[in-house]
């Protein structure tokens, strides 16, 4: 009995649905007879005909949740397969909804936006990466509501997106007149930089020594588990210690000494190199 209720419940549903998207879209259709140009269209008008259009897509995705509901589990199989990346379980932390080489990602209902911010950040605290982005799905919120949320995530470095009702990607940016600062790639990564330099774990001051500026790349490549620019922020090393300095030494290609003229029979001009260095730092782990 109580079967045959809630499938009545949710035919009756369906039904109203229905009857309000066919009002919205006979209102748009009327709006775009009278304005077969966009942009003859008053202000007023084209406010109506998009609010309306995005009414519609609402109604439409809980008619889609009627008909056959889509967990998160049906986006993450979704996302796995387009972005290759997979759960990321974080000691102490918590577990990824995906993970990979250069982004942490969520995916969330709409009415659970608040939650992102929070979780992407202590994921990224605990294991950086170059990007956050956060995935929503089901019925989308009010244009007003979307802008608001989208600003948040903006304002907190995260990209944003949702799917549609037929699971198509939508890409979410903002107005070009909201005034929000936004990290640009290298900002974030002279900020992962700095965040490697000044970790003890990884390196530490060690006056008189030196490390090749390849090696140190590495080695901050493996930290953010990503391939990073080819120029390095030179700024980020002194920012994380006023001792590290970044030099420039002439090696001799026979026996690698930095000694000059006189460090073995083989060593000339001809003979030589110029390598970057950093002074005053060493790695915590060798790398390969």
């Amino acid at each position: 009995m109580i079967c045959a209720l809630e499938k009545s419940t949710s035919m009756e549903s369906k039904i109203s649905l229905l009857n309000r998207i066919s009002a919205l879209e006979d209102r748009i259709a009327t709006l775009e007879q009278k304005n077969k140009n966009l942009e003859t269209m008053t202000s007023a008008q084209a406010v109506i005909s998009l609010d309306k259009s995005k009414e519609m897509e609402t109604l439409r995705h809980r008619i889609r949740d009627l008909e056959k509901p889509k967990h998160e589990s049906h986006y993450q199989s979704l996302l796995e397969k387009q972005l290759k990346g997979k759960h990321l379980h974080i000691k102490n932390v918590g577990t990824t909804d995906i993970t990979t080489e250069d982004s942490h990602v969520e995916i969330k209902r709409w009415t659970r936006y608040h939650e992102v911010p929070g979780q992407l950040s202590k994921y990224n605290q605990a294991c950086p990466r170059m990007r956050k982005c956060v995935y929503f799905f089901g019925p989308p919120p009010s244009s007003q509501k979307m802008q608001d949320i989208l600003k948040l995530m903006t304002s907190q470095g995260i990209e944003m997106y949702s799917f549609d009702a037929d699971d198509e990607i939508i890409t979410h940016v903002l107005e070009t007149n909201f005034d929000v600062k936004v990290k640009s790639t290298h900002e974030i990564e002279s900020d992962s930089l700095k965040k490697f330099l000044s970790d003890e774990d990884q390196v530490i001051f060690s006056e008189g020594s030196r490390v090749d500026f390849q090696t140190l790349k590495k080695a901050f490549e493996a930290y953010v588990g990503k391939t990073v620019s080819a120029k390095l922020d030179r700024g980020s090393f002194s920012q994380a210690n006023s001792a590290f300095k970044i030099d420039k030494v002439k090696i001799c290609r026979s026996c690698k000494s930095t000694g000059g003229k006189g460090c073995c029979d083989n060593y000339s001009n001809a003979n030589r190199t110029t390598k970057q260095v950093v002074v005053n730092l060493k790695l915590v782990k060798e790398i390969e």
